[in-house]
């Protein structure tokens, strides 16, 4: 299977009262598009022209996401399926269609903010490999590590506590088998 290729764009319409995923500090969208950061079309053939997206394939997927959007879960992506995503909609749907002009976009570039899951490890923090054994050297602690918790968001704090504990976790385990 070969590797995905870019750039990749987060598209959204006018539904959305700025950037629809997680961000600080807010962010004005008048201030996005004078910069370049997001683009904006009133067409969808328009924007992928805006971003170097194939037009067929812009369409294509936003047909798709609309798809899942009425059945209220993204099938490709999970989101919309645990009780994480329905505590930050507000007890609003989760996944919504993208289907009301103006489209926007703004261009995916790698971060240190993940979105609920990655890498995996251990009680010690040490990353697991896909058959859960430590990879020596590697610990995981934070935001962009999976949730000791699992699929599941129980309340508020587990992402903090959860990296402060792991981090703890990390450090002992250095000192004990790397000092």
């Amino acid at each position: 299977m070969a590797a995905a290729q870019g750039p990749f764009h987060l598209v959204w319409d006018s539904r959305a009262d700025g950037l629809p995923a997680i961000s600080v500090p807010p962010l004005r969208a008048e201030d996005q598009l004078a910069s370049g950061a997001w683009v904006q079309a009133d067409a969808l053939p328009e924007l992928a022209e805006m971003t170097g997206l194939p037009a067929d394939a812009l369409a294509a997927t936003v047909e798709r996401f609309n798809g899942f959007a009425a059945k209220g879960a993204d099938e490709d992506f999970h989101r919309g399926e645990d009780a994480y995503d329905l505590y930050f909609s507000g007890g609003g749907p989760c996944v919504v269609p993208v289907d009301r002009p103006p489209y926007l976009a703004a261009r995916v570039v790698l971060s240190d903010l993940g979105t609920k899951g990655g890498l995996r490890a251990d009680a010690d923090a040490r990353v697991l490999t896909g058959s859960g054994r430590p990879v020596p050297g590697l610990y995981a602690a934070g935001n962009t590590s999976a949730s000791f918790t699992g699929p599941v968001y129980p309340g508020p704090g587990v992402p903090i506590g959860s990296a402060m504990a792991f981090a703890y976790r990390a450090v002992q385990d250095i000192r004990r088998n790397h000092t």
